[in-house]
C-alpha cells in the first residue's frame, strides 16, 4: 500500500515520517492509543486547471479525479470531510463551479463536508466582493465544529496572504474565540489553503507561503492555544513539518498533481494522537473503521 504517513502526537508533533516497512510502528501506536475515528481531508479539486495547460476548457479530468475521491469516500465512511480550498481553477466560470458542486453533491448525506477558499476561489487579493462571491457559490468561507474529542476549525487563509486587514482582522478575533472553545477538547485542528511555511519557518516569502511576519503571528497563536495539527493544499503535492513547534500536514492534490499523484489525506485520530496519511488514489485502504486504516 502506497502512503506516505505523517505521525502526530498532541504533546510532541510530528514525530517521524513513517515508510511502508516501518508499518509496525503504526501498528504499535494503535495498540497503545486505542482507536477513536477517521476522517478525510481533500485540497486542490481545482476544476479547470488540467485544461488551462492543454488550451482547452475541458475539466474531464479533474471530473474523473473528484469522482474517484467521492467513490472512496462513500466506500470508506468517514466521519466527515475537509476540502481545503481551489474548488476551481476560475471562480468566473460557472460551470467549473457547477460541476463543482454537482459531484460533491453525490457524497452521501450523512457525512459532512466543510469547505474553504482557495486562492483561484476567490483571487490572490482577496478582495470583498470576490469573497461575497465565493460565499454565494460554495456557502461560509470558515467554519468551526466539534466531533468527539476534537475541535475543527477552518479558515480563509487567502485573507491573510493577501493582507486583506479588515476582513483578516475580523477573522483572526473570530479564530481566537473559536481556539478558546477549542481547549476543553483533546485535540484541536486548524485547516486552511495556504501552507504556513513549505519547508522551513524562516523561509523567504513566496507564492506558496505565508510571509514571515504572518508566519510568525499564526505559528505563535497555535502554539498558545495547542493546535495539534495544520491542514491545508495548495501545493498540489503533499508535505509535512514540526520544527516550528505545530505539526504542519499538505495534502498532495485532488486534481493536477505536480509531483507524484492525485490522491488524499486519511487522518485517523486516536488516544495517542492524530496521524495524517496521504494515499493516491490507485493505492487506498480498503477499510478506515474506528481510525484503523487497514
Amino acid at each position: 500500500m502506497k502512503r506516505r504517513t505523517f505521525l502526530l502526537s498532541a504533546t510532541s508533533g510530528c514525530l517521524a515520517l513513517l515508510l511502508p516497512n516501518q508499518a509496525s510502528a503504526i501498528e504499535g501506536l494503535r495498540k497503545k492509543g486505542g482507536a477513536e475515528y477517521s476522517f478525510i481531508h481533500l485540497s486542490d479539486p481545482q476544476f479547470g486547471m488540467f485544461g488551462s495547460f492543454e488550451k482547452h476548457r475541458s475539466f474531464e479530468k479533474e471530473t474523473r479525479l473528484m469522482q474517484q475521491a467521492i467513490d472512496a469516500i462513500n466506500r470508506l465512511r468517514p466521519k466527515y470531510v475537509l476540502i481545503t480550498g481551489d474548488l476551481v481553477h476560475d471562480r468566473n466560470n460557472l460551470a467549473q463551479v457547477d460541476e463543482y458542486k454537482r459531484l460533491t453533491a453525490l457524497i452521501d448525506k450523512k457525512i459532512p463536508v466543510y469547505e474553504v477558499p482557495g486562492n483561484h476561489d476567490v483571487g490572490n487579493d482577496a478582495t470583498t466582493d470576490n469573497v461575497e462571491q465565493y460565499k454565494r457559490n460554495f456557502g461560509a468561507d470558515r467554519f468551526s465544529f466539534s466531533y468527539k474529542n476534537t475541535y475543527i476549525i477552518g479558515i480563509n487563509t487567502n485573507l491573510i496572504w493577501a493582507g486583506n486587514t479588515p476582513l483578516e482582522t475580523e477573522q483572526t478575533l473570530w479564530l481566537q474565540k473559536e481556539l478558546k472553545k477549542g481547549q476543553k477538547y483533546k485535540y484541536r485542528i486548524v485547516a486552511g489553503h495556504h501552507p504556513i511555511y513549505v519547508n522551513q519557518p524562516d523561509e523567504k516569502k513566496t507564492y506558496e507561503n505565508l510571509t514571515p511576519e504572518k508566519r510568525t503571528e499564526y505559528l505563535e497563536l497555535f502554539r498558545n492555544n495547542k493546535v495539534d495539527i495544520y491542514l491545508s493544499g495548495h501545493l498540489h503535492f503533499p508535505a509535512s513539518d514540526r520544527s516550528a513547534g505545530v505539526p504542519l500536514c499538505t495534502a498532495g492534490a485532488v486534481g493536477y498533481p505536480i509531483r507524484g499523484k492525485s490522491g488524499m489525506n486519511i487522518v485517523s485520530v486516536t488516544d495517542a494522537g492524530v496521524k495524517a496519511s496521504f494515499f493516491d488514489f490507485d493505492q487506498l485502504p480498503q477499510s478506515i473503521d474506528k481510525g484503523i486504516i487497514l
